[in-house]
């Protein structure tokens, strides 16, 4: 999203972890789905009717938090937040306001609720990202 990429596609849908290009590139193996479909089929549900807005916060050492909002100006703001390496706080940008928080699948069931306070202003994340919502009405 932070890279001014317009629209990606996922060209491989299925493999059959053969000896060939792009022979585990698959979001399915032998049609069975792997830990990857689980998180794309969930961020295309979460984030579906939201766009890139900005980047809040880039840096390895303190996380990443990357805002998206919804052309409906009732509809809350989503913060993906997470870390490249290792697991700790990312400060979120402003304290007040969070309505739910859901860490990326790898299995299928959908997102795990994080607990997170309404006043929060830190969120305790590792290499799955978490989406939090903001505000709204």
């Amino acid at each position: 999203s932070g890279m001014g990429v317009d629209k990606a596609f996922v060209y491989f849908f299925n493999d059959k972890d053969e000896p060939s290009l792009h022979a585990a590139s698959g979001l399915t193996r032998n049609y069975e789905p792997k830990p990857a479909y689980h998180a794309v089929a969930w961020m295309l549900d979460r984030l579906r009717n939201y766009r890139f807005h900005r980047i809040v916060k880039a840096s390895a050492e303190e996380g990443y938090v990357y805002e998206f909002e919804s052309a409906n100006p009732d509809e809350p703001r989503v913060l993906a937040v997470w870390r490249a390496t290792g697991e700790g706080p990312v400060a979120l940008p402003e304290a007040g306001g969070y309505t739910k928080a859901e860490r990326m699948p790898l299995a299928a069931g959908g997102g795990e609720a994080v607990d997170l306070k309404a006043d929060a202003a830190r969120i305790s994340v590792g290499g799955r990202p978490v989406l939090v919502w903001r505000g709204g009405k």
